[in-house]
């Protein structure tokens, strides 16, 4: 993990091959906690075909607010779309917001998933990311309604934030999660929506 007090997000491309070589910071993720928050998309219509949808948004990795988390993904440098083995490098700012610190870590996307009824990644950290585990990022069409997911199997990398994590980084990656997914809601709507 690499920390900055200016905003990095401009650079994260150049770090792109300094974490291709690096390894999964767990062995076995589902020994890990697992949480799960799902938001239901108020569509106007019904979608039973997420197929017919447009995710660019999602599948770039515009998942969270520019104030918590920016990223860049491999894939972009080639021009082609998201697949397993490529790396994210993120910039976590902490706290959320402009005079914050910068912490730079990295993810390797494990699954990519496109078919009618759901649309999905997930990602593993990298050693040197603030936690270990994994990250799945999931829309779901059930019944014509859709709905968006983040489940983690994850913990924090260092025995000082696991510590702190009931009081300190639980709470904070709630409400990561809950901007991430009211992103992804407003998003889903702009992208779909006439």
């Amino acid at each position: 993990m690499r920390i900055a007090f200016s905003d990095h997000r401009d650079r994260l491309t150049a770090l792109v091959p300094a974490f291709r070589s690096r390894p999964l910071s767990y062995a076995d993720s589902a020994t890990l906690p697992e949480r799960r928050t799902v938001v239901t998309i108020p569509t106007q219509e019904r979608i039973d075909d997420l197929r017919a949808c447009r995710l660019e948004f999602f599948f770039d990795y515009d998942i969270f607010p520019d104030s918590i988390v920016s990223a860049f993904g491999e894939w972009r440098l080639d021009r082609r779309d998201m697949r397993p083995g490529d790396i994210i490098v993120q910039q976590a700012s902490v706290p959320p917001g402009v005079l914050s610190l910068k912490l730079i870590f990295a993810v390797r996307v494990l699954t990519v998933t496109r078919s009618a009824t759901e649309m999905s990644f997930s990602y593993g950290t990298l050693r040197g990311h603030a936690e270990m585990g994994t990250s799945a990022f999931i829309l779901s069409a059930r019944d014509g309604v859709v709905t968006a997911a983040i489940q983690t199997h994850s913990r924090p990398a260092a025995l000082a934030g696991r510590l702190v994590a009931p009081i300190l980084v639980n709470p904070y990656q709630q409400y990561c999660t809950n901007r991430a997914l009211a992103k992804l809601r407003d998003s889903f709507l702009r992208a779909n929506e006439s």
